[in-house]
């Protein structure tokens, strides 16, 4: 999935959201906020499509 976002670096976004979605151990919003707290100025955008990609896989 990682690959399909054209950057493998953000494999463990999209696992992040897997593991929000399947677990439900973290809200969606307060998971979405720490990501997008916490990576670099620019990437954003990219790291935000990572973590639906894998949130909206876990929940099929």
């Amino acid at each position: 999935m990682a690959e399909e976002l054209g950057r493998k670096i953000v494999a463990n976004i999209v696992m992040l959201g897997f593991f929000s979605a399947v677990t439900e151990a973290v809200s969606y919003d307060a998971m979405k906020n720490a990501i997008l707290s916490s990576v670099p100025k620019g990437t954003e955008k990219l790291n935000e499509d990572a973590f639906e990609k894998g949130y909206n896989f876990g929940k099929k």
